[in-house]
C-alpha cells in the first residue's frame, strides 16, 4: 500500500512538472511588449565593447573566452538591428544584457547556452538535447522556445559560438531577412506586426561543413571590405583567403582562412633560395640554426661563390635534377620540384610550413592548400610512389606530421586543417596504401570539375563528350573501397579564370549540382575565383551558392523570384529573362572558351585536309563521324542568338524610369553586356573562320577583317577589376593566341 501511494504521488509529481512546462502560444515581440536579449560578455562590460573588441583579441591564441564573447556579442546586435526594422519598433525595446543581469520576469532571447544559475531551468534542456544529437558538427544550431510562468521565449545555440552567431542569423533568414549582395542597399527586411512563438525546437545542421571562396593568388590583398565581411557571416560562409587587413572581422564571423597558394609546391623551397641553416661545412651562417640533415654526398660547397650557401648547393638531390646529355652534369629543372622520395627535402617543405603558421605570412591561417603541381618529380623512385592522388596524400601526410608536432610542443596552439587540391579534371583516386598513421581528422580533397560543360549539370549522363570524364572519377573516389575514405570536397568553376570577366551564369547547373554532390557525400565546396565588385549577373550566383551550400534544400524557384523582385524591383520581369537568355549564351562557354584555344592548330590542319563536310566536332573540339558528332556551327549559332536576344531585352529597360540605384545595377548588366558582345562576336569571326570550305576564300577574307575590327574594339574597352591584370577587354579575353595564329594561317 505505502509503495503505491510512493508511486501515486511520483506520479502526481511528474504530471504536474509537465504541464508547468507546457507551452502555449505567446507573442514574443511587437511594439507593445517588450523582448530581452540576453549573452555572456565575458570580461566586457557592455555588448558594445566586446563586439568591438574583434581587431584587438589575438585570434590565434586558442583561448576562446574572449573569443566567444566577441562573436554571440555580434550575434546579439545583428539579432537586435533586424528584429527593430522587422517590427519597425525602436532598439530600446530589444536591450541586452549580460546573462548575469537578466530579468526575472518577462520575455527573452537567449544567445548561446550562458553558464549563469538563474538561467539553470530554461538552458538545461536544451543541454540535454545538444547531448543527445551525437552526430551534429561544430557549425549545427538550435532554435528552442521555451515557456515558464515568469518568463518566456527562445534560445539560439549552437555547438560552439559560431554556430550561435549562425543560429541568429538562420532565424532571421526563416523570418524572410535576405542579403543578396553586400551592402545595405542590396538587403531585403520584410514588415510584421508581431513575432509569435508556440513550441519550437528545431536541430539544422548545414548541408556543406566547408562553404567558401576561393581567390586568386594573383590577384592583390584586401578584395574584400565590411560589407564583404558582413555578406560573408550574414550568408554563413566559412571559407575566404588570408590576404585581408580586417582578419579580426572575418574570424568574428566564424570565416576560416586559407594559405590560398597555387604554386605552394614551387615556391616555398626553390633551389636558389639561400639554406637556412649553419652547414657543418661552411663559414658565415653560424647566425642560423644547427644544420639538422646530413651533410649530402653530392656537396661541393659554394659553387658559384656568391659566399651564400644555396638549397641546391647545400642538397643537390633534394630536387628534380636534369642531366645533360653531352656533359653529363646534372642540373635543376626550370620549373624546380623537391624529389618527393627525399625524405629530407619532404621533412623540410612541411617544416617551412609549420614556420610560415608560426612566424610567418600564413599567422592567421587555419587551412593550409597543396596543389598538386603542374609536373611531380620524375626521378625513377618518384615515379614508383604511385599516381598523383598518391603523392598529393604522401605530401599531406608529411605536413601533418610536422603541424603535429609543433602542436603537440605548443608552439602552434590553434587546429590547423590541410587541403589538398587535384587538379587535373577527372582525375584518379589513389593506387596504393594511405602511408601508417595517415590521419584523416583535419584533412580534406578537392577535386576540381572544370573545365566542365555547362549545358548538363556535372553528373548528368546526358554528358557524354566532358562531364562523364568527371563523373567516373568522382564515383571512383566515393566507392565503398576506395583507399582514401576522408573528406572530399568540390572545386567548382562557375566562374573559372577563363570566363572570369564574362558574365557566367549558371544558376540552373548550380541548382542541381548542389544536391547531387550532397547525395554523393560530398561534404564540403568552395567558388573558385569569386567577384564581389562589377559582378553583374555574378551576384545571383554568389548568393545562390552561399543559400545553397548552407541548406542544399533550398527552394531555388523561391530564391530566383525573391531576388529578382526585390533586387530590381520594377525591372525584376524583364531582368529575370535577360538573366535566363544569358545563362543559355554561357552554357557553351567552356567549349569556345577554353577547348577552342587549345585545339585551333588541330582544328586547322583537320580544316585542310578535310574533303566531308559539314564540319562536325564534338565539345571538345576533336574530329568525329557524322553520326556521333556535334555540328558545332549550330551549337554556335545557339550563343550568338541568346547573346543577341540579351540585348533586346536590355534596350527594353532604357524606356522604364527606374530609381537611381535600380538603374545603376541594370546600368552594370549593360557593362558586362557590352563586353560579351565583343568577345562573342569575336569567336564568331574566328569559327567563322575554322569552320569554312576550301573554295570559300572570300568567307576567311571577311571572318580575318571582321576579326581584326573586334580586336581594335576590345583593345579600346577597359575592364574594371580584372583579376589577371589585363589592361584593356582584348588581354582579358585570352583569345591573342588564336588572333595571332589565324592572321598568320591567312597571310599564307
Amino acid at each position: 500500500m505505502f509503495c503505491q501511494l510512493r508511486l501515486l504521488l511520483l506520479s502526481v509529481l511528474l504530471l504536474s512538472i509537465t504541464c508547468s512546462q507546457e507551452e502555449k502560444l505567446f507573442t514574443l515581440a511587437d511594439s507593445q511588449t517588450r523582448c530581452t536579449i540576453v549573452v555572456d560578455l565575458g570580461p566586457y562590460s557592455s555588448v558594445q565593447e566586446a563586439n568591438d573588441a574583434y581587431n584587438d583579441i589575438d585570434w590565434i591564441d586558442n583561448k576562446l573566452k574572449e573569443d566567444n564573447a566577441c562573436r554571440v556579442a555580434l550575434a546579439a546586435i545583428e539579432l537586435q538591428h533586424y528584429l527593430s526594422r522587422i517590427l519597425n519598433i525602436p532598439e530600446s525595446y530589444l536591450p541586452i544584457v549580460d546573462d548575469q543581469e537578466t530579468p526575472k520576469k518577462g520575455n527573452l532571447i537567449v544567445i548561446g547556452l550562458p553558464n549563469d544559475p538563474g538561467l539553470k531551468d530554461i538552458v538545461k534542456p536544451v543541454k540535454r538535447l545538444w547531448r543527445k544529437q551525437k552526430t551534429s558538427s561544430d557549425q549545427a544550431v538550435r532554435i528552442d522556445s521555451f515557456y515558464r510562468k515568469y518568463r518566456r521565449g527562445l534560445i539560439l545555440s549552437g555547438k560552439n559560438s559560431t554556430g550561435t552567431l549562425y543560429a541568429v542569423y538562420e532565424l532571421l533568414t526563416r523570418y524572410g531577412v535576405r542579403w543578396f549582395a553586400p551592402g545595405d542597399d542590396a538587403e531585403f527586411v520584410p514588415r510584421l506586426q508581431n513575432i509569435k512563438v508556440f513550441s519550437i525546437h528545431e536541430f539544422f545542421d548545414p548541408s556543406m561543413k566547408i562553404r567558401g571562396f576561393w581567390i586568386d593568388a594573383r590577384r592583390p590583398a584586401n578584395q574584400g571590405d565590411m560589407d564583404i565581411y558582413r555578406w560573408l557571416g550574414r550568408n554563413r560562409i566559412n571559407l575566404f583567403w588570408n590576404r585581408e587587413a580586417d582578419v579580426g572581422a572575418l574570424k568574428q564571423r566564424g570565416v576560416l582562412l586559407n594559405t590560398g597558394r597555387q604554386n605552394a609546391f614551387t615556391t616555398l623551397i626553390r633551389p636558389e633560395y639561400a639554406y637556412r641553416y649553419n652547414h657543418p661545412n661552411m663559414s658565415h651562417d653560424e647566425h642560423y640554426q644547427m644544420d639538422p640533415y646530413m651533410v649530402s654526398d653530392l656537396f661541393r660547397g659554394d659553387v658559384d661563390h656568391d659566399k651564400i650557401l644555396s638549397y641546391q648547393e647545400a642538397h643537390p638531390e633534394w630536387f628534380d635534377l636534369e642531366i645533360d646529355s653531352v656533359t653529363g652534369r646534372a642540373s635543376v629543372k626550370a620549373e624546380p620540384h623537391i624529389c618527393l622520395s627525399n625524405t629530407d627535402a619532404v621533412k623540410e617543405f612541411s617544416q617551412i610550413i609549420v614556420d610560415k603558421l608560426l612566424y610567418g605570412e600564413w599567422q592567421t591561417c587555419d587551412i593550409v592548400d597543396l596543389w598538386e603541381p603542374i609536373e611531380w618529380c620524375t626521378c625513377g623512385k618518384c615515379l614508383k610512389m604511385g599516381n598523383s592522388a598518391d603523392k598529393l596524400l604522401y605530401l599531406i601526410y608529411n605536413t601533418n606530421l610536422a603541424i603535429r608536432e609543433a602542436q603537440k610542443h605548443g608552439s602552434l596552439t590553434r587546429p590547423i586543417a590541410v587541403h589538398g587540391y587535384i587538379r587535373q579534371f577527372g582525375a584518379k583516386p589513389p593506387s596504393i596504401s594511405l602511408p601508417k598513421g595517415f590521419n584523416d581528422q583535419n584533412v580534406a580533397v578537392f577535386l576540381f570539375t572544370g573545365p566542365r560543360c555547362y549545358n548538363h549539370y556535372i553528373i548528368s549522363p546526358s554528358c557524354t563528350a566532358i562531364n562523364i570524364w568527371f563523373a567516373r572519377s568522382l564515383l571512383e573516389w566515393r566507392a565503398d573501397n576506395a583507399i582514401y575514405q576522408g573528406d572530399l570536397y568540390i572545386a567548382e568553376n562557375y566562374n573559372a579564370d577563363y570566363i572570369h570577366t564574362l558574365p557566367a551564369t549558371h544558376s540552373e547547373m548550380m541548382r542541381l549540382d548542389i544536391p547531387a554532390f550532397i547525395k554523393l557525400g560530398i561534404t564540403g565546396i568552395n567558388f573558385q575565383h569569386v567577384r564581389f565588385r562589377n559582378n553583374g549577373v555574378q551576384k545571383l550566383l554568389n548568393y545562390q551558392f552561399a543559400r545553397q551550400s548552407w541548406n542544399s534544400d533550398t527552394a531555388v524557384d523561391t530564391l530566383r523570384n525573391e531576388f529578382f523582385a526585390y533586387y530590381y524591383q520594377d525591372a525584376a520581369e524583364v531582368v529575370r529573362k535577360y538573366y535566363e537568355r544569358i545563362e543559355l549564351a554561357m552554357a557553351t562557354i567552356s567549349t569556345w572558351g577554353y577547348y577552342l584555344p587549345q585545339r585551333v592548330e588541330a582544328m586547322l590542319e583537320f580544316n585542310s585536309d578535310s574533303t566531308s563536310w559539314p564540319f562536325l566536332i564534338d565539345e571538345r573540339f576533336v574530329a568525329a563521324d557524322s553520326i556521333n558528332g556535334i555540328d558545332f556551327r549550330t551549337l554556335w549559332e545557339n550563343t550568338y542568338h541568346n547573346i543577341f536576344e540579351a540585348r533586346y531585352l536590355l534596350d527594353q529597360l532604357d524606356t522604364l524610369t527606374l530609381q537611381p540605384h535600380i538603374r545603376k545595377r541594370v546600368t552594370d548588366l549593360a557593362r558586362q553586356l557590352r563586353y560579351t558582345e565583343l568577345t562573342v562576336n569575336l569567336y564568331d569571326n574566328i569559327i567563322s573562320y575554322l569552320t569554312c570550305r576550301k573554295d570559300e576564300d572570300y568567307i576567311k577574307e571577311e571572318a580575318i577583317l571582321r576579326m581584326n575590327e573586334n580586336k581594335a574594339r576590345l583593345l579600346s574597352l577597359q575592364i574594371e577589376s580584372t583579376f589577371k591584370g589585363a589592361k584593356n577587354a582584348y588581354e582579358d579575353s585570352g583569345v591573342q593566341n588564336i588572333v595571332d595564329i589565324l592572321n598568320s594561317d591567312f597571310r599564307k
